[in-house]
């Protein structure tokens, strides 16, 4: 029988709840708890959670009870690929303008028709974009924040800004 609010509320503490399918509420406190799922994956019983009761509502517990069912179905171990996920947001959040600033410079350094070129690229987005773009990882970067780059040089250093630019 499916889990209702009230179900959940005239709940015993200590109590699992169960909602069909793999889904279960326990709680731990008055009106505290938590969501797993427990599934079987290559003959194996594994068991996830989903979030915490009541930060996580008993529509949003189905919801991600549901896309963890999508990817058992086919295959994916949801814990597996959560982990996966976490390293790939990791290794974005660790990622910064200056790391992308050397690989560009490094790439591109032998289009450049003399080793001044590189230098000036170089220096250039150091003094005036490293400082600013460094506070946020590199894929949370938006216009706002090359504004900040270029507004100050733009009048006083028109060519630099310019240059920054493209």
């Amino acid at each position: 029988m499916r889990l209702t609010n009230f179900k959940i509320k005239s709940a015993d503490i200590g109590q699992r709840l169960h909602d069909g399918r793999g889904l279960y509420l326990t709680l731990s406190a008055p009106k505290k708890g938590t969501w797993t799922i427990r599934y079987m994956l290559n003959r194996k019983a594994k068991e996830m959670g989903l979030g915490r009761y009541p930060e996580v509502c008993l529509s949003e517990a189905r919801k991600r009870h549901f896309q963890a069912r999508i990817k058992i179905e086919n295959g994916i171990d949801p814990i597996e690929d959560k982990r996966k996920l976490a390293a790939i947001a990791k290794k974005e959040e660790a990622l910064l303008f200056s790391h992308v600033k050397d690989d560009y410079i490094k790439d591109h350094r032998l289009k450049w028709t003399n080793a001044k070129h590189a230098f000036d690229w170089n220096s250039s987005l150091t003094r005036y974009a490293c400082p600013i773009l460094d506070k946020k990882p590199f894929s949370q970067l938006d216009t706002q924040d090359i504004i900040a780059v270029l507004k100050p040089i733009w009048h006083t250093k028109h060519e630099t800004a310019r240059k920054l630019q493209n």
